[in-house]
């Protein structure tokens, strides 16, 4: 019969994999999601209804014997996070799952032609069908705990056409599309929040396909690198030093389930030349080099990073290459300057916002006067009509981050009283910088499936 690698949305079957994991539903887990234990009253709820304890017994297997249960698990909300930073937002989501409904009703059509009998109710099903109706209906699935025994009770009815093919890989809750992180980020809106992703490989593990120690994470990684640059790590190159630490331990400490998609430029092994300049140089290097991983070139908010990104204008990147300013910051709108006329607030956005300015109001205030740090004026800037500013005792604010970051990581207490508004604000710029293409790709693939024949009948 072979072994087969299990996954559960809550109470949804995702999918299973015959005899391996499969990389891309591994791709929704970290390292740290793992769980290998031989306590069955340990198991999430939707494994113990799948193991049977007594049976478990008299066979010598699981808790009886020295191969355990091994299973990843995660949160909704991490589930929903790890969707979307790799391009499955709700909305791009709902059009690619709409497309495809259309696209397989004009299939079904053809079908209905030649075999009314057959196809008639699935027509009329499509014909009617909408994301929002689906979603109710996967959530009515849910609530009622209704499995493909009830599929009659339903006949010709959306869910009864969705219970034929419950928790087909092929065919999942009736969509008939080959993308099936599709339907399941729209799955995710029709869960619980107290619902978690799990992937269970203990059938693997009994089998002695696989061992409990291996790191499946990293193997399918690797594996899915090669079939999508988008399952690859994205590589996050910066003006700088600092710059990439600052954003690297953030996203390690706000956003630690997210971590392992990004991989930030290594300054310490390789030390790279810094500065807006030079960060030019290094995105024209890696697009004349066709690699595949995907790219972020993240440029300061200052004049002088405006002018030396103006010969990046006339540059067709590839499109897994993506530049981006740090974003404009409401708290930088009125904020503290020194210049030859004294002291004024004003606008530093695209002007002199540098990473330190997004590091916190608790950082940037000076301890011995209470006041935030000054951004000084210096030279102008002609390429962009405008003066470069710079802020004050950098190497101070600096400091004071890693004292407030070390504080954070410790025991976590300053977490949730800590200034983290500018650095969230940055993250989430790069996770969602290629959401446009990653839509595209979507319907991209949609069409093909059905451009070249693909069809589940």
């Amino acid at each position: 019969m072979g072994s087969y690698a299990n996954c559960y949305l809550g109470p949804f079957h995702v999918g299973s994999s015959k005899g391996d994991v499969d990389p891309f539903l591994m791709g929704h887990f970290s390292a740290t999601d793992k769980v290998v234990t031989s306590d069955f009253d340990a198991l999430p709820a939707v494994l113990r209804a799948q193991y049977d304890r007594t049976a478990l017994k008299d066979e010598g297997e699981g808790p009886n014997n020295t191969s355990p249960f091994v299973f990843y698990r995660a949160e909704l909300s991490v589930v929903r996070d790890r969707l979307e930073v790799q391009g499955y937002t709700y909305a791009a989501a709902c059009d690619a799952f709409a497309q495809c409904v259309q696209l397989e009703l004009a299939q079904e059509r053809k079908r209905a032609e030649k075999h009314p009998d057959l196809f008639a109710v699935s027509v009329q099903v499509m014909e009617v069908q909408t994301v929002q109706l689906w979603q109710e209906a996967l959530t009515k699935i849910a609530r009622d705990e209704l499995t493909w025994k009830d599929q009659q009770q339903y006949a010709g009815t959306l869910i009864g056409e969705m219970l034929k093919g419950l928790g087909q890989t092929e065919n999942w809750y009736g969509y008939p599309g080959i993308d099936t992180n599709v339907p399941l980020r729209i799955a995710v809106e029709a869960c619980s929040e107290g619902d978690e992703l799990i992937y269970d490989l203990t059938d693997l593990v009994w089998s002695e396909l696989t061992s409990p120690g291996d790191d499946f994470v990293e193997q399918a990684l690797g594996m899915s690198a090669k079939e999508h640059a988008g399952s690859a790590r994205t590589v996050v190159l910066t003006e700088g030093r600092f710059d990439a630490f600052a954003l690297s331990e953030s996203m390690r400490l706000l956003f630690p389930h997210l971590r392992d998609f990004y991989s930030f430029m290594d300054f310490d092994t390789f030390d790279p030349e810094g500065g807006a300049a030079a960060l030019v140089k290094q995105v024209k290097a890696f697009a004349g080099a066709g690699i595949v991983n995907r790219i972020v070139a993240i440029f300061d908010n200052d004049a002088a990073a405006h002018d030396a990104m103006r010969s990046l204008k006339s540059l067709k990147l590839p499109s897994r290459i993506q530049i981006m300013h740090l974003p404009d910051f409401e708290f930088l709108r009125d904020y503290p300057t020194l210049g030859p006329a004294g002291e004024s607030k004003m606008d530093v956005n695209g002007v002199a916002a540098s990473i330190e300015v997004y590091l916190g109001k608790d950082v940037l205030t000076s301890p011995s006067s209470g006041d935030l740090v000054r951004v000084q004026w210096k030279g102008f800037v002609a390429g962009v009509g405008k003066y470069q500013g710079e802020i004050l005792d950098k190497r101070a604010v600096q400091e004071r981050f890693r004292v407030k970051l070390q504080a954070c990581v410790g025991d976590g207490s300053g977490l949730e009283s800590a200034d983290w508004a500018g650095l969230r604000l940055v993250l989430r710029r790069l996770f969602e910088i290629f959401h446009q293409e990653d839509a595209k790709a979507m319907a991209e693939m949609v069409r093909w499936q059905y451009e070249n024949g693909y069809s589940r009948a």
